[in-house]
């Protein structure tokens, strides 16, 4: 089986490690990226994506061979998942194989393995889950998978405010949309995009996808790889009928756009880490355009503009005070 479009290419001006922990060959024909950097929690499902960015080795993949310790298994598709059951450094090798069985590349990625948060865990046990834990099943989420990804992109010793906002932004749509559902949601997304529909993509993705459900229109007028947005910023009507129809024609416009540039919105949404990232720059986006940039400290103590700004991020963007 040849590789799908969506394992094609890493989207442009992101490295492998912007999408989260990762493993490249020497000769950057082949990247394995993991959902979650280590530590990684005991029991925890993580996803295993590989990237075969070769052309003429593409088209040669025929099987994708993983192996850790003694588990050894063959995918016809480059998207793994496993939950590691003992503490300590894994070793994943991945090797891809042609039709013959024959070895094509190979790539090693180590991990740490940890036990789940024991503070989270302690709350839990306590039976104190709000509103220290809330949701014990999203807490696990976001504290044991997420957790370094929000200190990465929004240090708490320089950005404390922005980093309550991500965790919190995410934590509503993790509680809001169960890890299944998203997983299911990605899975006809990445189906739409191999099987060349985007329009049918852009629809399905319409309420947003990911941890922190972006919606794609959204993403694209702030990502700007090589320094233009994939969309012009537009403001929707407050009227229903006006709103429908300038989604509806966000969506025309973006199906009209390279194939790679679909592969590029679709991978920003799938991996949590750029999730975050681009969760982070709408924000910022946003914060500049509509609160004059000030601090995210001064919106989000108000719970007036607070609600704004989610607003806008969750429904916009729109004119301010009119969502």
């Amino acid at each position: 089986m040849a590789v799908h479009k969506t394992e094609r290419r890493l989207p442009a001006d992101f490295a492998a490690t912007d999408l989260g922990e990762a493993v490249v060959s020497p000769d950057n024909k082949l990247a394995l990226v993991s959902y979650y950097s280590s530590p990684s929690a005991l029991n925890r499902e993580q996803t295993y994506v590989a990237f075969v960015l070769d052309a003429a080795l593409q088209g040669s993949v025929a099987h994708y061979q993983w192996q850790l310790g003694t588990l050894d298994t063959q995918t016809e598709t480059g998207v793994w998942t496993h939950s590691p059951d003992d503490v300590g450094t894994m070793e994943l090798t991945l090797t891809l194989r042609d039709g013959g069985g024959a070895s094509l590349k190979s790539v090693t990625l180590s991990q740490t393995v940890v036990p789940p948060n024991q503070d989270l865990e302690n709350l839990i046990q306590l039976d104190v889950v709000r509103p220290a834990a809330d949701d014990p099943a999203t807490s696990r989420e976001v504290i044991n998978d997420f957790l370094l990804y929000y200190h990465q992109l929004a240090p708490l010793a320089t950005a404390e405010h922005l980093n309550r906002l991500l965790f919190g932004i995410s934590y509503v749509e993790c509680q809001d949309h169960a890890k299944s559902d998203r997983e299911t949601l990605l899975g006809n997304l990445a189906n739409q995009i191999n099987n060349d529909n985007p329009l049918a993509f852009y629809q399905q993705a319409n309420a947003g996808a990911g941890i922190c459900s972006i919606r794609p229109p959204l993403l694209a007028m702030v990502y700007s790889p090589g320094g233009g947005a994939l969309l012009p910023w537009a403001e929707l009507p407050q009227d229903e009928a006006a709103r429908n129809a300038a989604i509806t024609a966000q969506q025309t416009t973006l199906s009209g756009l390279a194939e790679e540039k679909h592969v590029d919105i679709f991978n920003l949404l799938r991996f949590p880490k750029a999730n975050l990232t681009l969760c982070k720059q709408i924000c910022d986006a946003l914060r500049t355009r509509y609160f004059a940039g000030d601090s995210y400290s001064t919106i989000l103590v108000d719970a007036t503009r607070a609600g704004q700004l989610i607003d806008e991020f969750k429904t916009g963007p729109f004119a301010l005070g009119t969502p």
